[in-house]
């Protein structure tokens, strides 16, 4: 089989390294890559970030770009042309999307290949099981198939066959990872703590935090591209300490993985790759937190208690303790927070490659369950091609959310296959759902009145489901949450 990948990366020069939904995506390529699928791949920015896994992938995918003009109006149709003309030439089995889309060449890409009729899946994280159910509700009327990424506690028990959900993609060498340290050492380290110093403010968070420890026991891997900064903030630390911390470009993830398991605790960004990642190897996380880039209050309490999280680069007294507490850790308390279980690349691998057969399989849900009912889009339609109902043959329906407000008004991304007359065509619309009939009314009036290019084409109060078409993802609201 083909398969087109599609994801991001920031890396960072723009503040902060976003690797995560590059690196996950690039992990399951792989493996596909090695069963002798053939792997197309579109990651936008990642010229920015380079390390031993881009590097292998490089050698056997072919990486592809996609122009990408400013969604709205008639850049948005430029956008749909280019992208419907670019997957026709690469005509791919199946693609996959790095993530829930919501905007820019991920959102493109899905409604794309939905409108192509190829089959989709989404790959994303498990936050806790009722947060799985609703990104199931949310996102799986316009997928044929979701595979989300989490440590065993977080999945929902009653997912159906279309929903996959696997530990996350690592694969750990304890041989590889005591070989390296003895390469750095000379012997095995007692006391172990890795720094994933991707981010040079993890670095520093965690320079400040042994230098405050001042524990010459312990013995420091900092792991990240730029070698010279992460060395002057050595500098720093007190003799001892600095006579027992190396630095390290990202070894192979065998064995990057396997310092993070022999690892007391890690220091990372906190970002839900690294933090599950870390957790799943049963090793409490000290974390440098951009507010509002990981939802760490969704993880269960449970969890929460293996990760420190702060974005205040200085140590205080809180970290201090605990850190000492993590050192004192027994590992097998984290088995409540994953069962140790880590076969995900390969599960994942294999539902992708079952894809074609799961997609003819009823779904628990459809978007005419969220409120998009066949009946509601055709009257949608008989206004978009001002011709009668009769007309009109709705084939289907397929829906996912693009944005959450704080009135709780949902906006979604509706994609139609219908014929008019016999011919065939297919419309992409928005659909709006209200909490309330009042709600409805007062925001549909503020929409339609306001000045703008957007045409509305069906609204029912009673329902409390507005539907327009779609004029392109930069003229909506911002969102709040997935």
């Amino acid at each position: 089989m083909k398969l087109l990948f599609v994801t991001y990366c920031f890396d960072s020069s723009l503040g902060q390294a976003m690797i995560g939904v590059y690196k996950r995506a690039l992990r399951l390529a792989l493996e596909l890559q090695e069963r002798g699928h053939e792997i197309v791949f579109f990651c936008t920015g990642r010229d920015l970030f380079h390390d031993s896994l881009t590097e292998k992938a490089e050698q056997c995918m072919q990486f592809i770009d996609i122009p990408f003009f400013k969604p709205e109006y008639e850049g948005a149709v430029r956008n749909r042309e280019i992208y419907l003309s670019t997957l026709s030439e690469i005509k791919p089995d199946i693609v996959v999307i790095g993530e829930a889309p919501m905007i820019g060449p991920i959102l493109e890409t899905t409604l794309s290949a939905v409108e192509l009729n190829i089959p989709t899946a989404c790959l994303d994280n498990a936050y806790q099981p009722f947060f799985v159910q609703m990104f199931w509700q949310n996102h799986g009327p316009m997928f044929d198939g979701i595979i989300l990424n989490g440590p065993s506690s977080l999945h929902w028990k009653d997912a159906p066959p279309q929903l996959l959900q696997v530990p996350p993609f690592l694969e750990a060498s304890d041989v590889d990872a005591e070989h390296l340290l003895k390469d750095l050492f000379g012997q095995l380290p007692d006391r172990l703590v890795t720094v994933l110093a991707y981010d040079m403010n993890v670095a520093r968070m965690a320079t400040s935090l042994f230098q405050e420890l001042s524990d010459p026991s312990l013995s420091l891997v900092y792991i990240g591209s730029d070698i010279e900064k992460i060395q002057e903030l050595q500098e720093g630390l007190p003799a001892q300490v600095r006579a027992q911390s190396r630095v390290i470009r990202p070894p192979a993830e065998p064995a990057l993985f396997g310092l993070i398991k022999l690892s007391k605790f890690a220091v990372t960004k906190c970002a839900y790759m690294q933090v599950t990642e870390c957790l799943s190897l049963r090793t409490p996380v000290i974390g440098y937190y951009y507010p509002g880039y990981f939802a760490l209050n969704f993880l269960p309490n449970e969890i929460r208690r293996f990760i420190y999280a702060t974005d205040k680069l200085d140590s205080n007294r809180e970290m201090l303790a605990v850190a000492k507490s993590y050192l004192n850790l027994n590992p097998d308390e984290l088995l409540s927070v994953h069962d140790g279980e880590l076969n995900g690349l390969s599960k994942a691998a294999d539902f992708l490659e079952d894809l074609p057969r799961l997609r003819q399989q009823e779904k628990t849900v459809t978007a005419a369950q969220v409120g998009f009912s066949k009946t509601r889009v055709k009257a949608a339609l008989r206004r978009l091609d001002h011709t009668s109902g009769d007309q009109i043959e709705v084939i289907r329906v397929r829906s996912t959310r693009l944005r959450l407000l704080k009135n709780w008004h949902s906006i979604y991304s509706v994609l139609c296959d219908y014929t008019v007359g016999g011919e065939q065509r297919c419309a992409r619309l928005w659909g709006h759902t209200f909490p309330t009939f009042i709600q409805s009314i007062l925001e549909t009036k503020a929409l339609v009145y306001g000045k703008s290019r957007r045409q509305f084409l069906f609204f029912s109060p009673l329902s409390r489901i507005l539907i327009e078409r779609d004029m392109g993802i930069e003229i909506l609201p911002t969102y709040l949450i997935q």
